[in-house]
């Protein structure tokens, strides 16, 4: 038998700044953890993230939802990337439908079931159509009259999707309601055939509405269902959850994800160099070969400009080592375009984080050079750097917005 469930309150004097943390140095953390020790998560914000105090709940709100957003994706893209060697391994998580929820409860409160009723007696609308077709009716001189027409009333059930609703509520609450400024609830338990059912019934429902709204609340409901019938026992029972990145190269590659996903042109992966030992004629490879961040080509008045990237999620600027390196990645793909008789001005590039709310977004650095190495005649030994707005960047890679992206490079021609 399902309980009635106590409607979950607002917090009403919630700051959501004080949940935030900001980089510091070092830290290789980003991203949301909460566990039972603590009534509210604990969001570890990326580096080039504004002050979180000095934004409103609301503003932080929509840049924290962001943030969960490229998380989510950023980690589904990699889990894909691997699905060939090691399976797929992981449940999506729903943050999208635990939103939804919310919002739309807040906004609307519960759904509920219409049923129709018919009658012949009381208050309720005329169907004419089937007095017409079912009533016998009273013949006078001056015709038909029907005495008794049937009434249609239209009954709201507070039964079986509004508990389910409710159900899912309090799943949301306990997943993301401290976003919305919401009490955590105690987690609900309903078994595995609990959860089929109400999925099965909130499908019906969704093939039998027209109401644009309901419908896609309903979808919501759906995916946080299949979503609790995946999870595992153990996860459905334990209310500790983390939606991160954790570690230095999952969070640097965050970073360069996003950036090949706005200024790439996804053309890098032709791009890897690769050393080869000779060894008394026998030819090795020394290791597997480099990997460039990103590649972009421009055609810039008839000429084509390849900018060679390299992102890097770091406070400081490059060092001496990533700087060669980068020259070395640009060297080679000069190199190649001139073996296969392309003519092309080459020029090298870092993107790092930064916060710079206003338009552009982005600033310029400066350039770096190897010393005596430099050749100013190949315009890749300077390699320049610029810093770009972190939730600028983070938007546009959810988007898929490379609407800025040209007008980024026009600094470096």
């Amino acid at each position: 038998m399902i309980q009635q469930i106590a409607q979950p309150q607002r917090i009403t004097d919630y700051k959501l700044a004080d949940y935030c943390k900001l980089y510091s140095s070092g830290e290789h953390f980003v991203g949301i953890e909460f566990s039972n020790e603590l009534n509210h998560p604990i969001v570890r914000l990326p580096l080039g993230f504004p002050n979180p105090q000095q934004m409103s709940n609301s503003q932080l709100r929509n840049a924290i939802s962001m943030l969960i957003r490229v998380i989510l994706r950023v980690k589904k893209e990699l889990t894909e990337q691997l699905e060939d060697q090691i399976g797929k391994d992981h449940v999506d998580y729903p943050f999208d439908a635990y939103r939804r929820i919310i919002l739309d409860y807040v906004n609307h409160g519960f759904i509920r079931e219409p049923e129709r009723r018919e009658s012949y007696s009381g208050n309720g609308r005329i169907d004419w159509a089937k007095t017409l077709r079912k009533a016998q009716p009273l013949w006078t001189e001056k015709g038909p009259v029907h005495l008794n027409p049937i009434r249609i009333n239209t009954i709201y059930s507070h039964q079986d999707l509004m508990q389910i609703q409710k159900y899912c509520l309090m799943l949301a609450d306990l997943q993301v309601g401290w976003l919305f400024g919401r009490n955590i609830p105690i987690r609900p338990q309903w078994s595995q055939a609990k959860l089929v059912w109400a999925r099965n019934k909130v499908d019906l429902y969704k093939r039998q509405t027209y109401d644009g709204r309901i419908s896609k609340v309903l979808r919501s409901m759906s995916i946080i269902l299949s979503h609790q019938i995946n999870l595992d026992e153990s996860n459905k029972i334990d209310g500790n959850y983390k939606i991160a990145l954790e570690g230095n190269s999952n969070v640097g590659r965050m970073w360069e994800m996003m950036v090949e996903r706005v200024f790439g042109t996804g053309k890098h992966g032709k791009y890897q160099p690769l050393a080869k030992w000779n060894l008394d004629g026998i030819i090795r490879s020394a290791s597997s070969p480099l990997e460039l961040d990103s590649i972009r080509f421009d055609l810039v008045d008839k000429n084509m400009i390849c900018t060679v990237i390299d992102a890097k999620y770091h406070s400081h600027l490059p060092s001496t080592s990533d700087i060669n390196k980068q020259i070395t990645y640009a060297e080679w793909v000069a190199k190649k375009h001139e073996l296969e008789g392309d003519n092309l001005v080459v020029n090298n590039l870092f993107i790092l984080p930064g916060e710079i709310p206003e338009l552009p977004h982005h600033n310029y650095l400066g350039y770096a050079t190897m010393d005596i190495l430099e050749d100013q005649n190949k315009s890749y030994h300077k390699v320049h750097a610029k810093k770009f707005d972190t939730i600028t960047l983070m938007r546009m890679y959810l988007q898929n917005d490379k609407s800025i992206s040209k007008d980024f490079f026009d600094d470096l021609l």
